[in-house]
């Protein structure tokens, strides 16, 4: 079984210092992708490469909010503790429309 290697081990940069770091000035689109999966790919792999902006266009801002912590969080979520299953997939399925912020 492999090891995993903990964020201090694989020195990850903290939020602060991702945020002030100097990014690669590249933006990249996303047209109309609708997989959590693929969408949720791009994102960790723009964050690996610190990639300026990242553009997702062809569909609604709510739909892309659900996809990007979908795809985020799926991995996660498998593994959970099945007790927590019920409310992951309350947090999944709240709507952010109207919300502000």
């Amino acid at each position: 079984m492999a090891y995993k290697l903990s964020t201090e081990e694989m020195h990850r940069l903290s939020v602060a210092e991702f945020r002030a770091s100097n990014k690669l000035p590249l933006t990249v689109v996303l047209d109309n992708v609708r997989s959590q999966n693929n969408i949720g790919s791009v994102f960790r792999t723009a964050d690996a490469f610190r990639v300026e902006h990242i553009a997702l266009c062809g569909i609604s801002p709510e739909s892309a909010v659900g996809l990007i912590v979908n795809g985020y969080a799926k991995d996660v979520l498998k593994k959970l503790p099945m007790e927590f299953a019920v409310e992951a997939q309350k947090l999944l399925s709240i709507s952010l429309e109207g919300s502000v912020g």
